[in-house]
């Protein structure tokens, strides 16, 4: 019996160890692969248990992170990972381009036509067709745009036969291709005459389109008997459709997703809208540098950008590496404002007539940039814009470029400490009232060995006298300092007292001044411009207009009651425009001047 026991007690010590020196050995999720420069791809190791140390064999080709490999240029690497004593190995190919298709074999019938959507990466020039047999299949460019890194190719059946069509790169056809095979059935055997039907006089090539957030997709829209086709998404929130080519009685749509859902696009006659083709749109996945309310989820080294405005929670989708300007620009559209002194990677399009746009040069580390929507060319420098009002304040505008750029420069004034630029620099500050009334701090990068005289100069030509008194504010007694900068400004209520407002002589905020104005009186004036619009009470005399201007620090949309009874009216909206602000009394409101300007 007792050896029965040590026999079952032996099996047992044997099957424990078996058990543990089966356990599963690291791997990694890809052993070779072929990355195009300028993209990169997220390798895993799994079944560790310790750290991973990873390596590239050439970091000139091909570059790794925590696992994130990046193409640098056109070569082949390895790519290591140490982990649990075992080296793991990924050989990576990067080429200059990579050409992929949504179909590699379709079949057309003689003398139609099929479409292939490409996703080319990388570099594009030079993209050619040739066909394997022309007299059965060709493939053709006509008609087709670039939607981002995607293209439409049409091939068009000849006669019945098989045979191929290749992409390729011009003097690169073996290494950059793709290759769609193309089958081009006989003729079907005659069918017995049917009784003529009506069809409808509008198709549509597909009733169900998938997209990704961000990408998009073609549709063809077939219409007889009728050009004055309309096309409009339900949810244009979760996807646009715009009109594309037209070719004989087909016109290519062009449905974009922007978030994740569904939603339907209708393409319809707008002579006969009863004649319409709907289809159903579903958007998966969500986009770079696109605004929603609802947190998107991350994968990869994606970060999200979380803003706030009129006291609501955006949140933003955004690459590894993203540049504050693209971010700036897409918040600046999505919203149609430009906010002063905030750098933007593209020329700001709503402002004021008196405002404009300062711009400047961006040096690229990483000189293409894939998830970058805002940039038309890969290029090692890339322009800047920044909006500033008129009598702009160089200080702001100073900060703000260094702020992006990173970088500060000696003897410049900014309104943030900067950063030294080697260990022997130091930094001086002192201290002003704005325009507001605020104690703000200055600084200034300074050199080894800096002049103190240049220093004096630059405080004493920025230093202000200290002010008591807040801008905007209405009072009944006369302010006695108005600061440097400022003035009283000043009207009569409707009862017949004197109230008094400081205001700056530069960069008035007119609609602040205003708003407090009508706030005081609940009167609305001839020629004052508004934030909200004043209603009409006498349509014969009275419209409201509305226009773009520039108040304080910023580029702002304003309302204003125009009297059509004034002889100058046109000329004082002209004015506006430019630049110049009235004050025009109404009914028993008046003021200390009929005309206020600064």
């Amino acid at each position: 019996m007792k050896k029965i026991i040590s026999v079952i007690i032996t099996l047992m010590l044997m099957l424990s160890f078996a058990a543990v020196s089966v356990s599963a050995a690291p791997k990694l999720s890809q052993t070779s692969y072929t990355l195009t420069k300028g993209y990169q791809i997220l390798l895993k190791v799994t079944g560790n248990s310790g750290a991973v140390q990873w390596g590239s064999s050439d970091t000139s080709i091909a570059t790794v992170n925590a696992g994130t490999v990046v193409g640098k240029a056109v070569g082949t690497a390895t790519i290591s990972a140490v982990v649990d004593g075992v080296t793991l190995r990924c050989n990576v190919k990067v080429v200059a381009t990579k050409i992929s298709a949504d179909k590699t074999a379709v079949t057309v019938e003689k003398g139609k036509y099929a479409t292939v959507t490409l996703t080319v990466t990388g570099d594009k020039s030079g993209l050619t067709l040739s066909s394997g047999n022309s007299a059965v299949a060709k493939g053709s460019w006509s008609g087709a745009k670039w939607d981002g890194n995607k293209i439409t190719l049409r091939i068009t059946g000849v006669a019945a036969g098989s045979s191929t069509v290749t992409v390729y790169r011009k003097n690169y056809k073996s290494d950059y291709y793709q290759t769609i095979t193309v089958t081009v059935p006989g003729a079907a055997p005659a069918e017995p005459a049917k009784p003529a039907v009506t069809e409808p006089t509008l198709k549509v090539s597909q009733t169900k389109v998938n997209v990704n957030a961000g990408a998009a997709a073609a549709v063809i829209a077939t219409a007889t008997g009728t050009s004055t086709l309309s096309a409009y998404s339900t949810d244009t929130d979760i996807a646009t459709i715009a009109a594309g080519t037209v070719s004989g009685n087909n016109r290519t749509y062009n449905i974009t997703g922007v978030k994740a859902g569904t939603t339907t696009v209708r393409i319809y006659d707008r002579v006969n809208q009863a004649n319409f083709a709907d289809i159903t749109v579903t958007v998966t996945g969500t986009a770079y540098y696109v605004i929603g309310t609802t947190r998107p989820a991350t994968t990869g080294t994606d970060q999200v950008v979380t803003f706030q405005k009129d006291r609501l929670t955006y949140y933003m989708l955004v690459p590894m590496g993203y540049d504050e300007a693209d971010v700036n620009t897409a918040i600046a559209k999505n919203f149609k404002t430009y906010e002063y002194y905030t750098v933007y990677s593209e020329a700001p399009t709503f402002k004021a007539y008196t405002d404009s746009v300062r711009n400047f040069t961006k040096t690229n580390t990483n000189i293409y940039n894939p998830y970058n929507p805002y940039a038309t060319t890969a290029s090692m420098y890339s322009p800047r814009y920044v909006l500033v009002p008129r009598n702009f304040d160089q200080v702001k505008l100073d900060t703000a470029v260094s702020k992006y750029l990173g970088t500060f420069e000696y003897y410049t004034i900014y309104n943030v400490r900067p950063t030294e630029t080697v260990r022997t620099d130091t930094v001086q500050s002192w201290r002003i009232v704005d325009e507001t009334g605020t104690q703000i701090a200055r600084y200034v990068l300074l050199p080894v060995n800096y002049s103190q005289d240049r220093l004096n100069d630059l405080k004493a030509s920025d230093v202000e006298n200290n002010q008591d008194f807040t801008l905007y504010a209405v009072t009944e007694t006369f302010p006695t300092n108005p600061g440097v900068g400022n003035q009283v400004f000043s009207w009569r209520t409707t009862d017949g007292k004197t109230h008094y407002m400081v205001v700056p002589i530069q960069n008035c905020d007119f609609l602040k001044r205003n708003d407090a104005v009508y706030k005081d009186t609940a009167v609305y004036c001839y020629f004052n411009a508004y934030t909200t619009a004043p209603k009409v009470s006498d349509e014969a005399r009275e419209y409201v207009v509305s226009m773009y201007i520039q108040s304080g620090n910023a580029s702002k949309l304003a309302y204003i009651l125009v009297d059509k009874t004034d002889a100058e009216y046109e000329q004082k909206l002209q004015n506006i425009q430019s630049g110049t602000y009235y004050f025009t009394p109404q009914g028993t409101f008046a003021n200390t001047s009929s005309e206020y300007w600064a």
